[in-house]
């Protein structure tokens, strides 16, 4: 079973709260289907070991009709993309107007093996813009270094804030306009 981080769990549950319909896109064990109230579909290759996918599909040609889903997430799979910006691209299809893409995903700076992309959470939240995204970094969001006693003491904003700049993590989301 996948590694369940809790500030993933608690920022999905708030951006995925309206959503009738999730997406996870390199859903592995699908750890975080408990954080949808409505439907999950969990999309992976078969070719990943311990993978629970619902569907198994390429993110770049994703099986589903257009506008028909409220969000789309994906947790450490974006940097393994051959193409980040038609798998991006194919979120934004099948996300109905005013759908919530949320990427959480390893910072550029982490070594990881097999990693393709390379990017922070500025140069992501600018390719969504681009895209046609209204789109968000999500500073306070306590990341896995730190976080948990960050948490605890119940830090302020900005002591989240500067503890993210060094963080594993790049964490943004983008809702769909138009």
């Amino acid at each position: 079973m996948g590694r369940r981080y809790p500030h993933i769990a608690e920022l999905l549950a708030h951006l995925g709260r309206p959503a009738r319909t999730a997406v996870e896109i390199g859903c592995g064990s699908r750890q975080y289907r408990d954080c949808f109230a409505g439907r999950y579909l969990g999309i992976d290759l078969a070719e990943f070991y311990g993978s629970r996918a619902d569907v198994e599909a390429d993110a770049h040609f994703l099986p589903l009709a257009d506008a028909s889903v409220d969000m789309v997430f994906t947790v450490a799979t974006l940097l393994y993309m051959r193409d980040l910006r038609v798998v991006l691209s194919e979120a934004r299809r099948v996300l109905r107007p005013q759908g919530v893409l949320a990427v959480f995903d390893y910072s550029w700076w982490r070594a990881r093996p097999g990693r393709v992309n390379y990017y922070t959470s500025l140069s992501l939240a600018r390719c969504l813009r681009r895209m046609g995204f209204a789109s968000r970094v999500h500073w306070t969001c306590a990341p896995d270094w730190g976080g948990a006693w960050l948490r605890t003491i119940g830090c302020t904003r900005a002591a989240r804030f500067a503890a993210y700049l060094p963080g594993n993590w790049v964490i943004v989301s983008g809702t769909k306009q138009g």
